[in-house]
């Protein structure tokens, strides 16, 4: 009898394991726990040379700012520099120390720790984001810009975020407007904006940076930057491996419609989220003249990820996705008084995703400019324009499972006037209003408006008062307007839409408040009240017995109520924020079809960031939120689970400041994370939870 070396079948999934020798080859939970255990100590081991050599270079980071400093941050919520705390609307900033110190790797992740959004994973490298809910996959509900220009998927809404050629580590900050914000940016600033604003070339340093998990997965990135005379540049590249669910421990499928369980062979599915990507952003500007630069770039991407199942066909082929992003912008200022830009963008992709459509690609050109006019200190105009040609084309490999669009070229054209003028009519009182028309070659022209008033309650502003109401809107994307689609063995269809979608519109009432409240506390807090109407929505059409056809509509529409409250805490090398939201949305009727998920209606979170001494820091985030349902319609199939996330790191500064090593644990409190099913989906499988990590940055 040899029981050590008798034969062990596993079976899991349909997937057969053979091992040899179970002492040799333990249980997947345990392998889980050494592998974890090694990551950590070997990490521990790599970098522990480090944290006994070097003095630090001081420098000023902005977690150390005084509140004051904190309040007179300037942003580009409104196309020009603004101080925050002078906004029409209420924004959130996420400053580069705060994405640097979280440890974390993608934009997603860091925006779920922040003030009135809504945030959810649907696999390893797929991600749902949200302004106060209204969000899938596939919405484009939340306008999405870098540095002021969309980077939004024409085709189906909503970026695809973690194939975007951007770099954390070049970003200089990220601002979340909270609120329709289609009057300064146009349609589908439906619920919010989220404006991701790159570090300018003569602002950056030589930098390389690489982070691995304990699964495998690899972040590395190289920066090199330069100015001479009136020229500065910058080129950053860098590699990223996301390892599949399955590798790193979980991956167990779930339906979300169980009675499909007979058509549907979950037990055989692999977890197929995995990615690998290449990426590189380059920046050149030149200084024509004191008042005038010329600034150009172009970015690239590459990747190779795996697909899923979606309306019941998992082809279980290999995505490929090809982007290219170019852009030249001319800066200029006439006089102290007169000021604007006049910018060209361009963005390409082309995109392979067999469980979807077999090919499609998008080129689109922007042209815009904007004036700045200041007849004097207490006034400022600002008008511009913009005129936007899309070409969409497309190709499909069967009928049965892909989207099928009308015809096989699409062009479309945007056109767009804005006015904003901002007027103090005291040193306390300041009146703004911002207008803008859009014409859309589909759906004809549409207006967005926003007015508010900003009252300081003392003479330094110290405390202010904001009050406004809003209008914007929503234009239908092409996948509503000219899909259809054959779903499981033709039971499940998408059929022509019998009439043309209007676009939702939203109008909203809103108020805030400020203040210093001492001088180591801020507060801010906003309220808001919005009516949605025509949102569209999915509705069964016809049935014939178990064959189930239906096509988009304007169905109807919603209230949403809510509030936005964040705490700050400064003392020192001592900084927390704290904050909590209240958000819900009611739909007219009980089975209204959104396509999308609510909001969190309760959504709290703390982000701590500690300065021990020179050398060493810690950062905490953590985020709650509460059960969000679904409609009875069924889209998506079932609601996402209570949330507790909690991240944690710490981190060295080594060779005499110049570079920072990290250790950190991401999702400290869950093993896995429960599957998140989406629309279209009919599956969906668990993804691993907490996480261990180290990171090395060098700057030179």
């Amino acid at each position: 009898m040899q029981p050590f070396q008798d034969k062990l079948f596993v079976f899991r999934k349909g997937k057969e394991f053979l091992f040899q020798n179970q002492y040799e080859n333990p249980p997947k939970h345990i392998r889980r726990k050494l592998f974890r255990l090694r990551a950590f100590f070997s990490a521990l081991l790599c970098f522990l040379p480090f944290a006994v050599q070097a003095d630090t270079l001081p420098n000023k980071e902005l977690f150390e700012m005084s509140l004051e400093e904190l309040m007179n941050v300037s942003v580009s919520a409104s196309r020009t520099e603004q101080k925050l705390d002078e906004t029409a609307v209420p924004v959130t900033v996420i400053t580069a120390e705060e994405i640097r110190a979280s440890g974390l790797t993608n934009i997603p992740e860091i925006l779920q720790f922040y003030t009135g959004m809504d945030v959810a994973r649907l696999d390893r490298t797929r991600w749902i984001v949200g302004v106060h809910g209204m969000h899938s996959e596939f919405s484009d509900r939340t306008l999405v810009l870098l540095d002021g220009r969309s980077i939004m998927n024409p085709v189906f809404g909503a970026p695809n975020w973690l194939n975007l050629p951007i770099f954390l580590e070049d970003i200089e900050r990220i601002e979340i407007v909270r609120g329709p914000a289609g009057a300064v940016w146009g349609a589908n600033a439906f619920t919010g904006v989220i404006n991701i604003i790159t570090k300018k070339p003569d602002n950056t340093s030589n930098l390389l940076s690489t982070a691995i998990t304990e699964y495998g997965d690899n972040f590395s990135h190289l920066r090199l930057a330069d100015s001479k005379d009136k020229w500065a540049w910058k080129i950053s590249a860098g590699f990223e491996t996301i390892q599949d669910s399955d590798a790193a421990g979980a991956g167990d499928y779930q339906l979300g419609y169980p009675a499909m369980a007979p058509l549907i062979p979950v037990q055989t599915y692999p977890a197929r989220d995995f990615l690998r990507i290449w990426k590189t952003d380059s920046v050149v500007s030149y200084q024509i003249d004191p008042s005038t630069k010329w600034t150009f770039g172009a970015a690239a991407s590459a990747n190779e990820s795996g697909d899923r199942e979606m309306c019941g066909r998992f082809p279980q082929k290999d995505v490929h996705i090809e982007m290219l992003r170019l852009f030249s912008r001319a800066e200029f200022g006439i006089d102290e008084d007169v000021s604007g830009h006049l910018q060209w963008y361009g963005n390409y992709a082309a995109y392979q995703t067999p469980f979807v459509i077999d090919r499609y690609d998008y080129f689109e050109n922007d042209f815009e400019g904007q004036i700045t006019l200041t007849p004097n200190e207490k006034h400022t105009i600002t008008m511009g324009g913009s005129a936007r040609w899309t070409q969409i084309r497309n190709r499909n490999q069967t009928v049965f499972g892909e989207i099928l669009f009308s015809q096989r070229r699409f062009e479309e054209y945007w056109t767009g006037f804005f006015l904003m003028d901002q007027f103090k009519l005291t040193d306390r009182l300041t009146l703004e209003a911002q207008g803008r028309i859009d014409r859309y070659s589909e759906s004809g022209t549409d207006g967005s408006l926003r007015l508010s008033s900003l009252y300081a309650l003392d003479e330094v502003h110290n405390h202010i008062l904001r009050a406004g109401v809003a209008r914007a809107f929503r234009a239908p994307s092409i996948m509503l307007r000219e899909t259809t689609l054959n779903g499981l063995m033709g039971l499940v269809n998408i059929v022509p839409t019998p009439e043309r979608l209007k676009n939702e519109s939203v109008s909203s009432i809103e108020a805030g408040y400020s203040g210093r409240l001492t001088e180591h506390l801020l507060l801010r807090a906003d309220v808001y009240y919005q009516r949605m109407d025509n949102l569209i929505g999915s509705a069964v059409v016809s049935e014939f017995g178990p064959v189930q056809n239906s096509a988009f509509f304007n169905i109807d529409g919603a209230d949403a109520w809510g509030t936005d409250c964040e705490l700050t805490f400064r003392y020192h090398s001592f900084t927390a924020a704290a904050f909590y939201s209240f958000n819900h949305l009611r739909t007219d009727f009980s089975n209204q079809n959104i396509r999308a998920f609510f909001p969190s209606e309760h959504k709290t979170g703390l982000r701590v960031r500690w300065k021990l001494d020179e050398k060493w820091a810690m950062n905490l985030n953590y985020v709650y939120n509460n059960l969000i349902p679904t409609t009875p319609t069924g889209s998506p199939p079932d609601d996402i689970e209570v949330k507790n996330r909690m991240d944690i790191t710490i981190s060295r500064q080594i060779f005499q400041g110049k570079g920072e090593w990290m250790l950190g644990v991401t999702d400290i409190f869950n093993q896995t994370v429960p599957p998140v099913h989406d629309i279209s989906y009919f599956t969906a499988h668990e993804t691993p939870g907490r996480t261990f990590f180290t990171r090395l940055q060098l700057s030179f």
